[in-house]
């Protein structure tokens, strides 16, 4: 714990990077695992750090520890799950534009706390869904349903695994989805798009269509039709 204590960038990530080695050692002692359970608390603090990179490895941790001792979180997503559903947000103070030439581009710096903020998620709905707060799910979905690309098809894995159990909290979101998704579909190419750009752009829109489809059931299901979700399904469906 003396790392954790200096309370320096540095000294956090070497011992939540530590915690992480341990976790993933498959002959440690049952003395380690009680080390574990010890420092559990202090790297799932990390979560809510003020630097995005120490949050980005407290939730590259509990990945692990939800992929390898999913029953160490079980009890504590009452207490981890609010700083995780907040880092599903876009942190609009981590956004820049970087000039490159005569052009500029938008940069992200939260982009990949994020992207293992909801892989977390979908780690949890799939490993632990008694556990996880269905209306916090959800509103991650609509969150990332217009996010980058590479969430998007994460937020896919997440609708796929949790839509038989939570239908009902989607169906009371398909107005919001059904926004979220329409903003997804509406972004345009830049005007001198080169080729990586455009091949991208379409994946997304592939995915974002996928996405669409795959909330279809809770649509069907839903006591009170959307209509603004059936309309924008039905006008997408071909591409599907």
């Amino acid at each position: 714990r003396a790392a954790a204590a200096d309370g320096s960038a540095d000294a956090k990530a070497f011992y939540i990077t530590a915690f992480r080695a341990v976790l993933s050692d498959k002959q440690r002692s049952a003395e380690c695992d009680t080390h574990v359970k010890d420092a559990l608390p202090v790297v799932l603090g990390s979560i809510a750090d003020a630097a995005v990179e120490i949050r980005r490895l407290g939730l590259l941790a509990l990945f692990t520890v939800i992929q390898g001792k999913p029953e160490l979180v079980e009890g504590a997503m009452a207490a981890v799950g609010p700083a995780l559903f907040q880092q599903t947000a876009v942190d609009e103070s981590l956004i820049r534009m970087v000039s490159m030439g005569p052009f500029k581009k938008r940069v992200d710096d939260g982009l990949e706390a994020r992207k293992v903020a909801f892989q977390c998620v979908h780690a949890l709905v799939r490993t632990l869904p008694a556990a996880v707060d269905g209306d916090a799910v959800v509103d991650s979905v609509v969150r990332g349903a217009a996010d980058e690309y590479e969430i998007r098809l994460i937020v896919l894995q997440i609708v796929n695994e949790s839509l038989p159990r939570l239908s009902g909290a989607y169906s009371e979101r398909l107005d919001a989805l059904a926004e979220a998704i329409e903003r997804a579909l509406a972004l345009q190419l830049p005007k001198k798009a080169v080729r990586p750009e455009i091949e991208k752009h379409e994946a997304t829109l592939k995915a974002t269509r996928a996405l669409l489809a795959a909330l279809g059931p809770a649509a069907k299901s839903a006591p009170v039709p959307s209509a603004k979700f059936s309309s924008l399904l039905s006008s997408q469906v071909k591409g599907c």
